[in-house]
């Protein structure tokens, strides 16, 4: 969270409030034109927050960033990060040069126009905006009318933001644009999620995911620890989602303070301790959050690039100035082992393969592209799926969650022996590729990957000789050492069977979400370079609104497989 003034944290109350918003609203042309380009403009994006008040600068006081220090930063972002888009907060004060900056090193820029209650200066904030925006539309992707901007002031001057929005508008900027704010403002201070009616307005939504401060002000969600934490962002953004299907939506925020080292907040509302601050558990939160926005195609804003200055302790005590990758001072340093690079021969969170030019990372022995991504593979064939269970224990227990496939279908077909579609290791005559287990919903974002390594598969029945179709392939791994399925069967011409278990030490993080219905679920198999998909929305048992079950049957071949 961030304040050029100050910030005033949300406090979570207990007894929920009921939804103080509702509404909707018939998008404008220009709407709907800046809803398509929100779509288009940052969809591969990886964007950290950008504050250059480091060191001794202070926004409220004395001087401001210069030019050779924006400079110094954003080199450090290009050169050390990986990162190719920043957010930025204002553009009053010399902070436009930012922009200016990063078109000149080509980082996309998600540009905040900073809103407070002096008219004068939201006004000032605007026009320099507008220009800003019209004068780089293909480096800013994205713009905000505010951040926590209702947070800090509630729900009475919502007006600020839909002035700000009109003026924008009205002044043909060609980005889309939205306000930011906590998922809490998105869900209209409710739970469950409700409407914020400010969505009739913009063309995208822009959230902030923090639970560390919920550690501290949350009786909804008092307790999440660092190792709980990136999947605590991906469910707060799966409710906006949700909430929102017509809009897009991007996690503006999220991140964990590195110190200091041992720093918990103590629940003003059950006394809990949950929230550790350390290095080591904020290198866990960034990892794993961006792990889990790469598999599942979702856009995050890392809070924030540099550790900034002691202004930013007078609002958020001690850890105020530990939320940065970056050190704050010269020569200004990012933690790269916090983040996957590619390129450095470690098989890094969201990539699939690395180094680049390795084959044997890749399904059926396909070559690792330049950007640590495995070339596609042949499209999967679509099977009937005769059932499908998804299992979570409340209260949540990973550990006994449960996934159960069965797909009965004549077109399953096993791939030859010594092809690339024998997902053996090569020392047992197979193509070493292994395979993967992908379980997904298409309309809450829940998944589940799991890989399948070479080694644990075999042969169903006797070997009929290199170049012959086998009865079928296993998968067998009882001790849940290399990933979450037990077991796995591909019978040719028969079926497929697959039991995945949480019992390991991989964890099954589909999580089934009290009142989001899952269907449809596509389940994607591939052993080698042969894959298979069902897809279960019709005849539906249990829809997962009980967050305990999800059981689909008989479901049809789909027309076109994920």
């Amino acid at each position: 969270m961030r304040s050029s003034r100050a910030v005033v944290f949300i406090a979570f109350v207990s007894g929920l409030a009921a939804a103080l918003i509702g509404g909707s609203g018939c998008l404008s042309s220009a709407l709907a034109t800046g809803t398509d380009r929100a779509r288009e403009s940052t969809e591969a994006l990886r964007c950290v927050a950008f504050g250059p008040y480091v060191g001794d600068l202070d926004p409220d006081f004395g001087l401001h960033p210069d030019v050779p220090l924006i400079d110094t930063l954003l080199d450090r972002v290009v050169s050390q990060t990986g990162f190719d888009c920043i957010m930025t907060y204002g553009v009053l004060n010399g902070l436009d040069y930012v922009i200016k900056a990063a078109d000149q090193r080509g980082l996309k820029v998600i540009a905040v126009i900073w809103l407070d209650t002096d008219t004068v200066i939201n006004d000032a904030s605007i026009e320099q905006g507008t220009e800003t925006a019209k004068a780089y539309p293909d480096t800013v992707v994205r713009l905000s009318c505010g951040s926590e901007f209702r947070t800090r002031n509630g729900v009475a001057l919502d007006g600020i933001i839909r002035d700000c929005i009109a003026r924008l508008r009205a002044a043909g900027v060609p980005q889309p644009i939205t306000s930011i704010d906590t998922w809490w403002e998105w869900c209209a201070r409710s739970w469950p999620c409700q409407e914020w009616n400010l969505s009739a307005d913009v063309e995208w939504i822009g959230i902030n995911v923090h639970p560390w401060w919920e550690n501290k002000f949350s009786g909804l969600f008092p307790c999440t620890t660092a190792a709980e934490a990136a999947d605590f962002h991906i469910a707060r953004l799966q409710d906006i989602i949700g909430r929102y299907p017509g809009k897009e939506v991007v996690l503006t925020e999220f991140g964990w303070p590195a110190g200091p080292d041992g720093d918990s907040e103590t629940n003003e509302q059950t006394d809990q301790h949950c929230g550790v601050a350390s290095e080591e558990n904020q290198c866990l939160v960034v990892r794993e959050t961006l792990a889990k926005l790469d598999q599942l195609g979702l856009q995050g804003s890392l809070f924030e690039g540099f550790r900034e200055g002691d202004w930013k302790s007078r609002n958020e005590g001690p850890v105020g100035v530990f939320w940065g990758l970056c050190d704050g001072s010269p020569p200004y340093t990012c933690k790269q082992d916090c983040l996957p690079v590619c390129g450095n021969g470690v098989l890094d969170p969201g990539e699939q393969c690395d180094p680049p030019g390795n084959i044997g990372q890749c399904l059926g022995g396909v070559d690792c592209r330049t950007d640590c991504t495995c070339k596609p593979c042949p499209p999967p064939n679509p099977i009937a799926g005769s059932r499908l269970l998804i299992r979570n224990k409340l209260p949540d227990d990973e550990n006994k969650n449960e996934i159960v496939l069965v797909a009965k279908d004549n077109n399953v077909t096993a791939g030859a022996i010594g092809s690339g579609s024998d997902p053996r290791c090569t020392d047992a005559g197979g193509s070493g590729s292994g395979g993967t287990l992908i379980v997904s919903s298409q309309v809450c974002g829940q998944a589940h990957a799991t890989s399948l390594p070479c080694q644990d598969w075999t042969l169903v029945g006797k070997n009929p000789g290199v170049g012959s179709i086998p009865k079928g392939y296993k998968y067998t791994d009882g001790e849940l050492d290399d990933g979450t399925c037990k077991v796995i069967v591909i019978r040719n011409g028969r079926r497929v069977k697959a039991l995945c278990l949480g019992k390991g030490p991989t964890r099954l993080d589909y999580d089934l979400q009290e009142g989001r219905a899952q269907a449809p679920v596509d389940v994607v198999l591939t052993a080698g370079t042969q894959s298979y998909c069902a897809e279960f929305g019709g005849s539906i048992k249990k829809d997962g609104t009980n967050g305990k079950v999800f059981k689909a049957i008989n479901a049809s071949p789909p027309s076109v497989c994920p």
